[in-house]
């Protein structure tokens, strides 16, 4: 969960490049 603490200082136009980013690299542990 702290992944998507550190989205709210990414800036707006970046959050959704950045979650994406995020969710493919941490898949694996989450599944």
């Amino acid at each position: 969960m702290k992944n998507l603490a550190a989205l709210a200082f990414i800036p707006p136009q970046n959050v959704i490049e950045e979650f994406v980013r995020i969710k493919e690299n941490s898949s694996e542990v989450l599944d």
